[in-house]
């Protein structure tokens, strides 16, 4: 088997991650919300075919009703008709636990000191750094979003270009 061939479908895979990274970064304002929406869709599928599913089983088999599938399909109606409100959460959350993690982290490191063992100055940095980040989050739930949709486009973009140099070089050692 020619190793070229494979490298063939990930140049078309590539394409596509530059294109994403692409639509990311340039349309970061509403990537959040259809990435969202994307989601409810999928959640309300899950949720009709498991309604679907209930109803086919034999009645002496099954339950009293497909809550499961009722609760997901009016989570995935929730997610495609409210998507920022969601983005806000997830956010929201985010901030959270970033706050919490940090203040866990500088309570441990007094600890430590307490208990005499010397903490560095870098130690006790980074859980300052989440803190922060944490508290901006809070403040800014979707703005904030926003700016990881930026910072995973432009992820995307350099997987995508780097990928289609790297075949590019081995196309060309390979003639």
């Amino acid at each position: 088997m020619d190793i070229l061939k494979i490298f063939d479908t990930d140049v078309w895979r590539s394409i596509i991650a530059v294109l994403i990274g692409i639509v990311m970064i340039v349309w970061s304002h509403i990537a959040v919300n259809y990435a969202i929406i994307i989601t409810g869709i999928l959640v309300l599928l899950s949720g009709i075919a498991s309604i679907f599913i209930f109803y086919r089983v034999d009645k002496t088999t099954r339950g009293g009703l497909p809550v499961e599938g009722i609760l997901s399909s009016m989570l995935g109606v929730l997610l495609i008709a409210v998507p920022s409100f969601f983005a806000s959460i997830i956010m929201i959350l985010l901030g959270a636990i970033l706050v919490v993690a940090a203040v866990n982290q500088l309570s441990g490191l007094v600890l430590v000191r307490r208990n005499g063992f010397r903490v560095p100055g870098l130690l006790c940095l980074f859980p300052f750094v989440i803190l922060t980040a944490g508290i901006i989050i809070l403040f800014n739930p979707f703005a904030t979003a926003q700016s990881l949709v930026v910072f995973f486009g432009c992820a995307v973009l350099l997987y995508g270009i780097i990928n289609i140099v790297n075949y590019y070089i081995l196309r060309r050692q390979h003639e």
